[in-house]
């Protein structure tokens, strides 16, 4: 019996050590994180000082320098071509039924430092109120070119969301993968940090209960087992009904818009994605591409806290990468680059 407590006691002191090791790894990761921003902080400035020109403002100088940067090439150009002609689609159908989009997160900013997409980047982003984004679905499905996923989805990283996506219909050669992804936004009368906080705290919450159910991703049929849709919908919305309460959200214009409850977790932007109806409304039309599409009212304002700097060199050019073009998808993004592509951008 003494042995066994002994061991216990043993094994708590090796807790206590453990929990302390960790604390003072964080200390170590948290002062070399510092340490690598003050030379990054240090980099920019050399680089800048030494690209700008004498007659230029710096900023002048840092637009001048990503409107210079060369586009992609080969078949990650393609496959940006074919995305830009789907986002062209979205736009006339937004068009012709008074509904209402604009470019959001990587796509805003690729229009606004590039005029069109980041050359490493491969997907594209608009934002939606809920009822336009519904809207657009329902009508989009009748385009037989065209593929429309509105659907409860179950990961580790983002819990159960319903994910609201739409690409090129599948090819005689194939399908092709390359989504459109459509961020629902909502109206709410009020707005406050308190109010955002109380939305993140629930959307963990909701992340920690969708463990208890089974993962849902990858291919179509996985997502249409008969009954998961369901399973997912009554969990869902056992975390979103008290949130429509608590934040005031309808369905009708109100003062104010927030992220939906239903897209992915938040975590990976700086700002509270919260902001009156005048951040958005009216739209503006920007360049992207060579076409003329629609952005939110005041988008520097919008999109400059999602980001430290949108004008900073870039630290994802290898990283960030959505399709992976295998061999097997080379021939349907052929077929709809030499379907859809070639038209002119008006």
């Amino acid at each position: 019996m003494f042995n066994k407590f002994r061991r216990l006691l043993a094994e708590i002191k090796n807790i206590d050590f453990y929990k302390q090791q960790a604390i003072e790894m964080k200390k170590q990761i948290n002062k070399l994180e510092g340490e690598l921003h003050g030379q990054k902080v240090q980099r920019d400035l050399m680089f800048w000082q030494l690209y700008k020109k004498p007659e230029e403002t710096l900023q002048q100088a840092k637009v001048r320098f990503f409107h210079a940067m060369p586009p992609a090439e080969g078949n990650a150009r393609k496959s940006q071509l074919v995305m830009a002609a789907l986002l062209k689609r979205i736009h006339d159908t937004c068009e012709q039924n008074n509904l209402f989009y604009w470019m959001d997160f990587g796509t805003l900013l690729g229009a606004i430092r590039h005029g069109g997409f980041i050359p490493w980047d491969d997907d594209i982003d608009i934002g939606m109120m809920r009822a336009d984004a519904e809207r657009l679905c329902e009508i989009m499905r009748q385009d037989s070119e065209v593929f429309v996923k509105y659907l409860y989805a179950n990961t580790n990283a983002n819990g159960i969301t319903k994910i609201c996506q739409i690409r090129w219909a599948d090819t005689p050669k194939g399908p092709y993968l390359g989504s459109i992804d459509v961020f629902i936004y909502d109206y709410c009368e009020k707005r406050s940090s308190q109010l955002w906080a109380y939305f993140m705290k629930h959307k963990l919450e909701l992340i920690e209960e969708s463990r208890k159910h089974p993962i849902v991703k990858g291919p179509l049929k996985n997502w249409l087992i008969e009954g998961i849709q369901e399973r997912l919908e009554k969990v869902y919305r056992s975390f979103e009904t008290p949130l429509i309460e608590k934040l005031t959200i309808t369905r009708e214009e109100a003062p104010n818009i927030i992220l939906g409850f239903n897209n992915f977790y938040y975590i990976n932007y700086r700002d509270e994605h919260f902001f009156s109806k005048e951040m958005i409304f009216p739209l503006k039309k920007i360049k992207y591409e060579g076409y003329s599409f629609y952005a939110p009212n005041h988008y520097m304002q919008y999109i400059s806290p999602m980001y430290e700097d949108i004008f900073s060199l870039p630290m994802d050019i290898a990283s960030h990468k959505h399709i992976n073009i295998t061999n097997k998808k080379v021939a349907a993004l052929y077929y709809l680059y030499g379907k859809y592509a070639n038209e002119k951008p008006n």
